[in-house]
Order: C-alpha cells, then sequence, then structure tokens
C-alpha cells in the first residue's frame, strides 16, 4: 500500500502538465496509472485472501502456491506496468530474466531441483535445451529493446514463448498437479505476455503514423 502511494505521488507532481509523458491519454500514461493501481489492488487481494483463510482450510500446497502468486505479482506487475510505459526498458528486463533464467537451469539445473525438492528428469539434456532456448530468446528481446517498431514482429515469438508456458503450467496444475517451483514464473510470464501483446498493438499504431 505504501508502495503505490509512492508510486502515484511522484507522477502526481507532474499531473499539471498536458505533455507530460505523451498526454493525460497517452499509453504511457495509462500503463503509470495502472502500476500505481495494481499496487492497491494486489494489496487487497492479498488481504481478502488471508481472511478467507481464517474461514477457510485448505491444503497447504494451495496455500503455499497462491502466496507465491501474490509475492510475485506485486513485484511484477507495477514494474512491468511501469516499463511498459517505456518499451525499450521492458524487452531489456525480459531479456535480462530469460536469461539469468537460461543461465542458471543450464549451470546448475541439479541444485535447483533439489533446492525445491524436486525429481530432476532422467537425463539433465532435456533441461540444459530448455535453457539454451531461454537464452536464444533473450537475444531476441534484446534486438527488440534495440529497435522496437523495426523488430515488432518478433514480439509475436515471445507472445508465443509466453503464452506456451502459462498454458502448460495451467493446465498440469488443473489435472495431474505440478510442483510449485514451476508457478511464480508462470505468473510472472503471464504478466509479459499482457504487456507483450500490448506493447506489439502500440508499435503497430506507432508504426502506421510514420508510413
Amino acid at each position: 500500500m505504501l508502495a503505490g502511494a509512492a508510486a502515484g505521488a511522484v507522477p502526481g507532481l507532474l499531473f499539471h502538465d498536458d505533455e507530460w509523458a505523451g498526454g493525460y491519454s497517452s499509453f504511457r500514461r495509462r500503463m503509470l496509472r495502472l502500476g500505481h493501481i495494481s499496487f492497491f489492488g494486489i494489496g487487497i487481494l492479498n488481504v481478502l485472501f488471508a481472511v478467507t483463510l481464517a474461514q477457510v482450510a485448505l491444503p497447504d500446497l494451495n496455500v503455499h502456491i497462491a502466496s507465491a502468486g501474490f509475492v510475485v505479482a506485486v513485484i511484477a506487475m507495477p514494474l512491468c506496468c511501469f516499463l511498459a510505459a517505456w518499451i525499450k526498458p521492458l524487452f531489456l528486463l525480459a531479456a535480462l530474466y530469460d536469461g539469468l533464467l537460461g543461465l542458471v537451469f543450464l549451470i546448475t539445473p541439479t541444485e535447483i531441483f533439489a533446492m525445491y525438492g524436486v525429481e530432476p528428469p532422467d537425463h539433465l539434456a532435456f533441461v540444459q535445451v530448455s535453457a539454451f532456448l531461454l537464452i536464444i530468446f533473450a537475444v531476441m528481446f534484446w534486438r527488440v529493446a534495440m529497435d522496437p517498431i523495426g523488430n515488432r514482429e518478433l514480439i509475436l515469438y515471445g507472445c508465443a514463448l509466453k503464452s506456451s508456458y502459462c498454458l502448460l503450467v495451467l493446465v498440469y496444475w488443473l489435472t495431474t498437479g505440478i510442483s510449485s517451483m514451476w508457478i511464480p514464473w508462470a505468473w510472472a510470464d503471464l504478466v509479459f505476455l499482457v504487456l507483450f501483446a500490448l506493447s506489439w498493438q502500440k508499435l503497430g499504431r506507432e508504426a502506421g503514423a510514420l508510413t
């Protein structure tokens, strides 16, 4: 809640300038307002979740997964909203996120699985090839950050990556179950997916205005 107040106070000092960040109705200003409000919205949902737990008994695993999701959401959603106001930083963050995640699973996959108490696959190559793919996508996101309009179509491949992971986690979560280690990354990828789609749409309008 305090972060929400701070996030609103800084732009509030500049609200009198009609042209600041492209004007009140601009995409940039809308994303800044969404990031500001998300601090309060997610915070309120977290409080309601805690009140619900006092009244309803839920399995510990479900509680841990939901709690981890709220932690990721309260950090990732405002951060990504603010970054989406400036598209280049958004894709630089995506490149850093996927690149570091890929390197961790490429170099120390055994340690990561052990940390979460998850049985690794029968051969680590299955994990490491996915790690290489994440690093390749990190390079792609870096290219988008360097030239957002020129490399706009690459964003669709990023949307495909994020939607694929989110869909797989959701399906397994609702059917056979899935380790909690995969859940927070699915929430993060869902936020990235929404912001990528918004960025692709905005860049399309900007590209059309240049032609």
